[in-house]
């Protein structure tokens, strides 16, 4: 086994990656000690990977709330008739291939 002195240095970022990837969630809802905030802020700054991947994830975390506080939405008819006909069309296909 290697040393930390020995690996490369996308061994030792990849090994922070994944800490940074199990520690997200709680970094999203601010329940990490302030060591581990600012250990995920520093490899965060540093890994754009990682950044891209929480700016989505707070982005999905946004939107679903969003979502939540919207009342239900009704698909306009010309669309549901278009998407309707376009899933029936899609699905005959789908049993001619099959035969």
């Amino acid at each position: 086994m290697m040393s930390k002195s020995e690996m490369s240095k996308s061994e030792i970022n990849h090994c922070n990656c994944k800490k940074v990837l199990e520690l997200l969630s709680a970094y999203i809802d601010s329940e990490l000690s302030n060591d581990e905030k600012r250990m995920l802020d520093k490899h965060i700054l540093q890994c754009q990977p990682c950044k891209v991947y929480l700016e989505s994830l707070n982005y999905t975390v946004r939107l679903s709330v969003r979502l939540e506080k919207q009342e239900s939405y009704q698909m306009p008819k010309d669309v549901r008739v278009k998407l309707r006909t376009f899933l029936k069309e899609k699905c005959q296909c789908d049993k001619d291939e099959e035969r």
